[in-house]
């Protein structure tokens, strides 16, 4: 049976780790374990990071900065590990992007910068597809952008 680990790991670290539970070899189970450990130590702190950006960003959004928190949703995701125990946390990041899209396009969208609205929600859409408010905000503002020209 075939176990997957928390975390990524290479080949080489998989095999030194089966080594060192059968006690094959202990001297390359220790470096194999040792690399999963400082792995998984970097990716922790990564996570921790990514935790602080988000809260900086929802703080910002509530303060109806809105530029600022999407700068800081979009660090928060770059800042997140790739890592399969991570994917709700990627979603969630990718959904709050949408929102602060859409609030920073509204804002855009009254100075009648239609192009930067329309490109900021485009861009939303391609990762988060089903954002309703992004779809009806995009809706008024392609109509608008297309009348002007």
């Amino acid at each position: 049976m075939t176990r997957r680990f928390p975390y990524s790991m290479s080949t080489i670290q998989q095999i030194a780790l089966a080594l060192a539970v059968a006690g094959a070899c202990p001297a390359l189970a220790q470096d194999g374990a040792g690399a999963a450990r400082r792995a998984a130590a970097r990716m922790e702190e990564q996570a921790q990071a990514s935790m602080l950006l988000l809260n900086q960003a929802r703080q910002q959004y509530s303060e109806g900065k809105y530029q600022e928190a999407l700068e800081l949703y979009r660090k928060s995701l770059n800042t997140l590990p790739k890592a399969p125990n991570m994917e709700t946390r990627r979603r969630f990041l990718e959904t709050s992007i949408a929102d602060a899209s859409v609030a920073v396009s509204q804002e855009y969208i009254k100075v009648g910068r239609y192009d930067e609205a329309s490109e900021l929600l485009e861009s939303a859409l391609k990762t988060t597809p089903n954002h309703a408010l992004a779809k009806r905000t995009l809706e008024p503002v392609s109509y608008t952008h297309l009348r002007a020209h």
